[in-house]
């Protein structure tokens, strides 16, 4: 080898040039593969994150779907009861002589609202039961939704007496209406049962509220729908900010 002028190859090297150049290879490969396994470990993290965000979606779209039904149940119990509260309130206002002379269709409308019961407010809230079930409810990521979502059962268990009450009250009228043997006949009246009634429509009515006792439960049970009613404003206001809070969630 002439002098001033480098050996290139290996066997010029130095022991500490070679090993030098080996701890570099290495740190780039070590440095690739940890890299690697970065990249890999984000992209399943990302993944992972993707499909607990569709999870989240669907078991949201679940429970807005049972709230949505629970809408369309509250507004006919709403308007149902409403057409009781307002048919006692007539019944209850009117005289004998009003009643005799009212048309048969009008006597039996007020029959049917009076007497055939107020509604309870009974939805499914299958799919909320299955996140609390699960204790998933506290893993949605709007906290503000997940807090107004776990309170919805309880608002359902709030109205229960009201509608125990309803019930009841409903029971204490058909006992009035197969006391009075007014029963038969309006069942004859709605087309349950065959034959002619044993009495008008309008002699039904007032025989049904005959006697203290008998306007008494008439009474109760306009309480009893009335103080539903109260509370389901409530409830009323309560769903649709649900739902409200729902869809701004979901984007729709």
């Amino acid at each position: 080898m002439r002098e001033g002028i480098e050996d290139p190859s290996p066997a010029g090297r130095t022991i500490i040039d070679r090993i030098g150049i080996s701890w570099r290879s290495a740190f780039r490969d070590v440095f690739l593969i940890v890299t690697s396994i970065l990249i890999a470990f984000s992209l399943e993290a990302w993944w992972a994150g993707q499909e607990t965000i569709a999870e989240e979606r669907a078991a949201l779209a679940a429970v807005r779907d049972d709230l949505r039904a629970a809408r369309l149940e509250l507004d006919s119990v709403l308007v149902r009861n409403d057409r009781v509260v307002k048919a006692i309130s007539d019944v209850l206002a009117m005289t004998s002589a009003e009643i005799e002379s009212l048309a048969t269709d009008s006597a039996l409308s007020l029959v049917i609202f009076a007497y055939g019961g107020g509604l309870t407010f009974d939805p499914s809230t299958g799919a909320l039961q299955g996140l609390l079930s699960a204790g998933t409810l506290s893993d949605i990521r709007n906290h503000r939704l997940a807090a107004e979502l776990s309170s919805w059962p309880g608002l359902l268990d709030e109205i229960e007496e009201d509608q125990s009450f309803i019930i009841d009250s409903f029971n204490r009228l058909q006992a009035v209406r197969v006391e009075t043997g007014t029963l038969e006949s309006s069942m004859v009246h709605y087309g349950l049962l065959e034959g002619p009634p044993d009495m008008t429509v309008n002699r039904v009515l007032a025989t049904l509220l005959t006697g203290e006792r008998n306007r008494g439960e008439l009474v109760r049970h306009l309480q009893s729908v009335w103080g539903l009613q109260r509370e389901l404003a409530e409830v009323d206001t309560r769903l649709d900010a649900l739902l409200s809070s729902l869809d701004a969630e979901l984007g729709e």
